[in-house]
């Protein structure tokens, strides 16, 4: 069970990360892995990086579509990240807290 702070991020805002295009099957693998507010942005910068390499690596391979998608997904998981916007930064190793 997550902590309050994500409990609140999920039921206020799940609707908007994936009407923004989040990956179900992303969203909810990260939902399963974030269990403190501390976690939020670490761990939808991980997928981001993630999405990153892949666009990185399909350029690389001469793959322009791929590279797109990866680059597409990679910005809609910046949205995931985008709610720790309205949280004040305690040190960037912590992540975000009120």
């Amino acid at each position: 069970m997550a902590d309050r702070n994500t409990e609140v991020a999920l039921d206020r805002f799940t609707w908007r990360m994936l009407s923004q295009y989040v990956a179900p099957w992303d969203f909810e693998r990260l939902e399963k892995t974030i269990r403190t507010w501390d976690q939020w942005c670490a761990e939808w910068s991980k997928e981001a990086r993630r999405y990153s390499a892949m666009a990185d690596k399909a350029l690389a391979e001469g793959n322009r579509v791929t590279a797109g998608d990866s680059t597409y997904a990679l910005h809609c998981t910046i949205t995931g990240r985008r709610f720790c916007s309205c949280m004040t930064r305690s040190n960037s190793s912590a992540g975000w807290k009120r």
